[in-house]
């Protein structure tokens, strides 16, 4: 904007940066759900998944198993921690051994 408040942007050209910006976004969000699973030996990807509900965890781990077959190259592995264990220790402990899921929730 100039100091009379008026777009100094013409259309074409803020367009192309409207264009630029949903290609940046993209590029970033597909970055991060490609580089956040693991690569195996074979090439799968292999996503990490970190709970602490286990009153849910065979619906997890059936949703999980469920998306590993119609996915090819995809498996995804969920750990459930304990019923009444600390999950701060529990990410912490996962953080200073560089195992961090790939998902973790609370």
């Amino acid at each position: 904007m100039n100091s009379a408040g008026k777009s100094i942007c013409t259309k074409e050209v803020c367009m192309k940066k409207g264009i630029l910006g949903v290609l940046l976004s993209v590029f970033l969000v597909s970055s991060i759900f490609a580089g956040g699973a693991q690569e195996s030996t074979q090439g799968e990807k292999v996503v990490t998944m970190f709970h602490n509900k286990v009153e849910i965890k065979d619906a997890l781990d059936a949703y999980a198993a469920l998306y590993s077959e119609n996915t090819d190259g995809v498996t995804v592995t969920v750990e459930a921690l304990g019923g009444g264990g600390d999950y701060g220790s529990g990410m912490k402990a996962k953080a200073q051994s560089d195992q961090i899921p790939d998902i973790f929730c609370y």
